[in-house]
């Protein structure tokens, strides 16, 4: 048994909320100071640069890498590595070196997003030397690129200090690099098949260009950074005072904060230093935000006087909306109140008395709809007798002349007539089942009357899987088949459209017509028993779907009688209906 909840007053709660309101801005002052201690804000500041810096050295990283991509276009091309490797005759030299060479050296030059210098330092002397510029001059001029011999370079100290692998590479400021602020990355061009050197390459780019990631000012504005090469030396300087450059800058400075980041792909290392001074600033910010904070706090207990009369008077609102929503009608309408109080046992209260009434309508609604299903079943009942006594004389009839074709062709309507009537017992089937059941039964009429029937369909083939309520077309059928005969024959048609969200059903006959006295007897329940079948469907369609639907009479004397049927789309798209194979063998009959 669970405990039931204590009965706490709602002006006891009034009070609480009082004292909860003075005691909050008090813990409030003292919860933030103690959190935003000088420590705290300094262990934050050095982890948000480590970031920062880190997403620097990540950049720095990805446009060396961009660089390496274009390396390695010629790098992994070993077509080319075997024209550099074997002996090529002289009239195949320039085929060779415009058509092949040439074109891989340009495209692996225009392939990185920066500037850059391509040559090629040739071991071999196969092909001939190419290039448009001094060749001594180390500035860069645009994209440009150059084959050269090795022997231009291997009597210089950077040449013989070099000790590459035939996978290796490295990034090194070689010749008048350091002059010119330029730096080279360096890989042998190897024939793998051989494993065999055949030529160096030097990509050579400025400094500015890779580096230019590091500036200080996306740190902030008194930020100072370098980029350190070999024995500490700055390849790159930061500063908010000097701006880029190559100036110098001290490193042990004891106003600082310094932080190291290496550089993976370049042998160098990204330092960054930041005055202490801007720790100092964040505590004066932090005083500041108190004293904002504490007078937001006055503003807000100023406020919530105002908030609460506002939050009681949503609460009542909403009983009384509640209250006036079930006197129209929505006894669904619940009220939800958490807490335990008194509006908690106005809305329990309310919510106990709307589920009484929805459960009795709910059970008024299933008791009608089962009166009306027995009514429907009392009569097919009635209807079946008569119509089978007069089929089955048909039947005798047509066995006596001999006349099998129509007698087969009667006892398969008949067959079919009854199997889409019975449907299992269930309260809806398909248009289209419904109207080959109208079919079946006008065909076995057809037969009897021989030519003075006629019948028409026009119905829509796009509603024909909808649902719809079951037998709704035979009762009137019938009705006109038995009163409505003015002349030897008769017209019956039967449409059906979609309008909207319902459908639209009409019988359409050129009969005798109905007088209006008898229209209004057909809907006087307590008159004369006459219309029995024509008010059980409307008294069914208006139970399923509500009082906007069901039929209506329209009749002209001597003129005939058209009867309407509004039915809503029950469903919000076609249903797939299987027959069985009884029935699929029977309607193939």
């Amino acid at each position: 048994m669970t405990k039931p909840k204590r009965f706490i007053p709602f002006s006891f709660k009034l009070l609480i909320s009082y004292l909860l309101l003075v005691m909050a801005p008090l813990i409030t002052m003292g919860t933030y100071y103690y959190y935003s201690s000088i420590h705290a804000l300094e262990a934050q500041t050095r982890n948000n640069l480590q970031i920062a810096m880190q997403q620097i050295s990540n950049n720095i990283d990805f446009r060396m890498q961009d660089i390496v991509r274009g390396s390695e276009q010629l790098y992994s091309d070993q077509l080319l590595a075997k024209y550099l490797s074997n002996s090529i005759v002289d009239w195949e030299r320039f085929y060779v070196t415009t058509q092949y060479v040439v074109p891989k050296i340009e495209s692996a030059m225009n392939m990185p997003n920066t500037e850059v210098s391509v040559k090629l330092y040739l071991y071999n002397h196969w092909l001939s030397e190419l290039y448009f510029t001094d060749v001594t001059d180390s500035e860069i001029k645009g994209r440009q690129y150059a084959l050269l011999y090795a022997d231009r370079i291997m009597s210089e100290d950077w040449y013989r200090s070099l000790h590459l692998t035939y996978n290796s590479m490295v990034w090194k400021q070689v010749g008048g690099d350091k002059a010119s602020g330029n730096i080279s990355l360096l890989r042998p061009m190897v024939d793998l098949e051989s494993l065999k050197e055949v030529g160096l390459l030097r990509f050579t780019v400025r400094l500015s260009d890779v580096l230019s990631a590091a500036a200080s000012d996306k740190l902030g504005a008194a930020a100072e950074l370098m980029v350190l090469g070999d024995n500490q030396q700055p390849l790159l300087i930061s500063s908010s005072t000097e701006g880029t450059g190559q100036a110098t800058l001290s490193l042990d400075r004891s106003d600082a904060l310094r932080i190291d980041m290496p550089l993976r792909n370049l042998n160098a290392t990204l330092t960054g230093l930041f005055p202490t001074s801007t720790l100092r600033e964040n505590a004066d910010r932090v005083r500041n935000v108190t004293i904002g904070v504490c007078l937001l706090l006055a503003l807000i207990l100023s406020a919530i006087s105002y908030v609460i009369s506002k939050f009681l008077a949503k609460r009542i609102d909403k009983l009384g909306s509640s209250l006036n929503a079930f006197q129209e009608g929505q006894f669904n309408k619940r009220i939800h109140y958490k807490g335990n109080d008194e509006f908690t046992l106005v809305a329990n209260a309310f919510n106990d008395m709307a589920s009484t009434i929805d459960k009795l309508i709910e059970e008024v609604y299933l008791s009608n709809l089962q009166k009306k299903e027995i009514e429907l079943n009392m009569l097919q009942s009635q209807v079946n007798p008569h119509f089978l006594y007069n089929t089955f004389s048909s039947i005798s009839r047509m066995a006596q002349f001999g006349d099998v074709e129509k007698l087969h062709e009667m006892i398969r309507n008949l067959a079919r007539f009854y199997r889409l009537t019975l449907s299992k017992g269930e309260t809806f089937t398909t248009i289209d089942r419904e109207v080959q059941q109208i079919q079946a039964y006008m065909a076995i009429q057809k037969i009897r009357y021989a030519d003075r029937i006629k019948d028409e369909y026009d119905i829509d083939p796009d509603i024909m899987q909808y649902r719809t309520v079951k037998f709704i077309f035979q009762p009137f059928v019938e009705n006109v088949l038995e009163h409505a005969w003015y002349d030897d024959t008769i017209s019956i048609k039967i449409t059906g459209r979609r309008e909207g969200d319902m459908f639209i059903f009409e019988i359409i006959d050129n009969g005798l017509g109905i007088k209006e006295e008898t229209i209004q007897q057909i809907w006087n329940t307590s008159g004369a028993n006459i219309g029995y079948g024509i008010r059980n469907v409307d008294e069914r369609i208006k139970l399923l779907s509500g009082k906007e639907y069901g039929v209506t009479i329209h009749s002209w004397s001597g003129e005939g009688t058209t009867i309407r049927l509004r039915l809503p789309m029950f469903d919000d798209k076609p249903v797939e209906y299987r027959p069985s194979e009884k029935e699929r063998k029977l309607f193939e009959a």
